[in-house]
């Protein structure tokens, strides 16, 4: 019961923030590279992770990369990411990384200092510019600040 209530919360703050910002969100450059990256290691290609002006590889993006190629024509043909069904794809997750931060944040609140402190430290992180523009922008940063705060509830 207590999961399908925190995927209805994560769901909430993921509308409540896409309907807040029109659905607007794009792919910055790290996102995009993983992407692009992706669909040439599935093409069978491997990427030029030296290229000039290459971000850092993050490899955990660039597995989801792999796994949206079939979305994005994979195949090695250079440029940015073609397929903009799987740059929706990553937007709405974006979304959803945003909605499950709100909720990690709420639930470490909850168990250190009890419910309110919960609600207001999501509501501190969730109001911040930095978080919601890198939210919005599909930043890898927010999946993994997930990760790493989830893990401190295990």
């Amino acid at each position: 019961m207590h999961r399908l209530l925190a995927g209805a919360v994560l769901m909430g703050i993921a509308l409540a923030l896409a309907l807040l910002f029109g659905g607007a969100g794009f792919l910055n450059y790290d996102t995009t590279f993983a992407l692009v990256w992706g669909r040439e290691i599935a093409g069978g290609v491997l990427p030029d992770f030296e290229a000039p002006l290459a971000p850092t590889p993050h490899p955990l993006a660039t597995q989801i990369g792999i796994s949206l190629s079939p979305l994005s024509g994979a195949g090695p043909s250079g440029g940015a990411a073609r397929g903009a069904l799987a740059e929706q794809v990553v937007v709405v997750a974006a979304y959803l990384l945003l909605g499950a931060l709100g909720w990690v944040v709420f639930r470490l609140g909850q168990h250190w200092f009890g419910w309110p402190a919960g609600v207001l430290a999501a509501a501190i992180v969730l109001t911040r510019e930095p978080v919601l523009s890198f939210g919005l922008r599909a930043y890898v940063d927010i999946g993994y600040l997930v990760l790493v705060l989830g893990a401190l509830l295990v």
